[in-house]
């Protein structure tokens, strides 16, 4: 008799401790708290675990300086993971069992070439913000701030920073020559991410003709130009306005600072 009230107490204990699952369409989930009723704002920010049909994690935004950001206009509203993910309240969680190819397309993008498309996974989401357009940027602002100063922090150049453009830079080969130019000058230069990856640069013997009246290129090279002398070298971090902008391009998103490294070679006569 002992025994069994022992037994019929913990499977009391272990069924309340469960958590029972729903399901909508394809998709089985579990809810944190009841489903949003407030007016959902374009961008979205969430902490994601991402575990394989093996059940090992092979994503966590929880370990990372940032979180998935998701814009909502940009993802297809007739999905049951848009229904459950707009449904979700700031601070609120949600776990969902799907397929690979329902957890990617549902994100805007493609199920990774190691991984089949009905591939079950086993997904935790915490919605750790919604953020109308202007809240959006002084997100991204503030965050790109903080990679700055943690880059800065961890590298230890002996940089100045300028007030008016917030540029880091530092000057490795120095002369006494004039510094800025009204001519068109050879120059050579790499741009890489704070990551290091080369996104554009000159090759070898192969300078670039600087023009300083050119308006297309990056507000931070004029900067750099009008601060070195011709033979003098420099390296900077350039914050994203004086880079590529809100917008990025193809290789590098929006609000995100870059390096250069960049030497005046010749003044063209």
């Amino acid at each position: 008799m002992k025994n069994a009230i022992i037994l019929v107490f913990l499977s009391f204990i272990i069924s309340s401790c469960g958590k029972t699952y729903e399901r909508e369409g394809n998709i089985e989930y579990w809810r944190g708290g009841e489903p949003c009723a407030e007016r959902v704002k374009n961008h979205w920010l969430l902490d994601v675990e991402a575990a394989n049909v093996s059940d090992s994690v092979y994503l966590n935004t929880n370990t990372m300086h940032r979180k998935l950001e998701l814009h909502r206009l940009m993802l297809d509203s007739t999905t049951v993971f848009y229904k459950l993910l707009s449904q979700t309240c700031k601070g609120d969680s949600l776990e969902l069992k799907l397929s690979a190819n329902d957890f990617y397309t549902g994100l805007g993008g493609a199920v990774p070439e190691n991984m089949g498309v009905n591939d079950v996974l086993n997904i935790k989401i915490w919605m750790r913000d919604m953020l109308d357009d202007l809240d959006h940027i002084a997100y991204k602002k503030l965050f790109e701030s903080e990679i700055i100063n943690r880059y800065m922090e961890q590298n230890k150049w002996n940089a100045i920073r300028d007030s008016n453009t917030l540029i880091y830079f530092e000057r490795l080969k120095i002369n006494e020559k004039p510094r800025g130019t009204s001519e068109k000058t050879e120059i050579s230069f790499v741009i890489k991410s704070l990551n290091d990856y080369e996104l554009a640069g000159t090759q070898e013997g192969k300078p670039y003709i600087y023009n300083p009246k050119d308006l297309n290129l990056l507000p931070g090279i004029h900067f750099l130009m009008a601060n070195l002398a011709v033979g003098e070298s420099a390296r900077a971090l350039l914050p994203s306005d004086q880079a590529f902008g809100s917008d990025g391009n193809t290789k590098i998103p929006g609000y995100t600072p870059i390096l250069v490294e960049i030497e005046v070679l010749a003044i063209l006569k």
